[in-house]
């Protein structure tokens, strides 16, 4: 579940990833493989792929919040990071963790979750 050791989170859409802005954009993701170019992560921290990529997060593209974190864990922006860490909850009944795509409503059909091996 994702109280275990979640690293990242990669999502990637083969459907729409709708924006909802002045002029209704829509935008197509097409998965290719797990952590390629191609997601609405990579897209959101890429800046729509005009500058290179950064934790979308730590731009304010995706918010991300959890019921608890571990005291030793890192930050949940790790979450829809591409980097190896370990970010947990705390070990507690029914724990969760939330990647808010804020202004984005998206239609994901494949993701990928990286856990510590």
């Amino acid at each position: 579940g994702l109280k275990d050791d979640v690293m990242s989170l990669a999502a990637a859409f083969q459907d729409n990833l709708r924006v909802d802005n002045s002029d209704d954009t829509t935008v197509t993701c097409r998965y290719t493989s797990d952590f390629d170019a191609e997601g609405i992560l990579y897209y959101l921290g890429s800046q729509e792929k005009t500058q290179e990529w950064k934790n979308p997060a730590d731009l304010n593209a995706v918010e991300v919040t959890a019921s608890s974190r571990m005291q030793d864990s890192i930050p949940l922006s790790a979450v829809v990071g591409r980097d190896l860490g370990r970010c947990v909850t705390k070990p507690e009944k029914s724990s969760w963790m939330v990647i808010n795509f804020k202004e984005h409503s998206v239609k994901p059909t494949h993701y990928t979750i990286k856990t510590r091996a």
